[in-house]
């Protein structure tokens, strides 16, 4: 949900770029990757546009091919080195793979004990978030990037522009 509401920000980007700036937004599952991820990119956009704006990338699924976890991982690190105008997000959903002795569960916070959390990570209080982040920060996850970028994520009016700041 996280992945697709931050590909869905950067289309509506990339359609009201009047500039052609933005980065190209492409979703790909890690199924559909039959070879290099740099390979697929440049088939479905070219290489000037690759060069020239960079992609924003959500390669999805890493939970139904454990198979091609690995070297996509280091794919994406290999392609955002080459093109330094791009941004790779890989998904994982399910849990149901993973040995339970890895598992730590991390139950959702009150909005009281996110708000410590954040003070103690930030190393003060975190002002008004908005709606949206404001919610977001009961899970354990975002109350630390909160905290982490929490300069940054002052300005964050949602998921999308922090995740935006986590992937930069």
């Amino acid at each position: 949900d996280i992945a697709e509401e931050w590909i869905r920000s950067n289309i509506t980007k990339a359609e009201t770029d009047s500039d052609r700036t933005t980065p190209i937004p492409v979703w790909v599952s890690i199924g559909d990757l039959d070879g290099p991820l740099g390979n697929y990119i440049a088939n479905e956009i070219g290489l000037p546009a690759l060069s020239q704006l960079g992609v924003d990338i959500v390669v999805d699924g890493l939970d139904e091919h454990t198979d091609k976890a690995a070297t996509a991982l280091r794919q994406a690190a290999e392609f955002v080195a080459k093109w330094p105008n791009s941004r790779v997000v890989l998904t994982s959903r399910s849990q149901e793979k993973i040995s339970s002795h890895l598992v730590v569960p991390a139950p959702s916070l009150s909005k009281a004990h996110a708000a410590r959390m954040m003070a103690r990570v930030a190393g003060h209080e975190i002002g008004s978030l908005g709606t949206h982040l404001e919610s977001a920060v009961e899970r354990p996850f975002f109350a630390l990037l909160v905290a982490r970028h929490a300069t940054a994520a002052e300005g964050a009016t949602g998921i999308p522009e922090l995740i935006d700041l986590v992937v930069e």
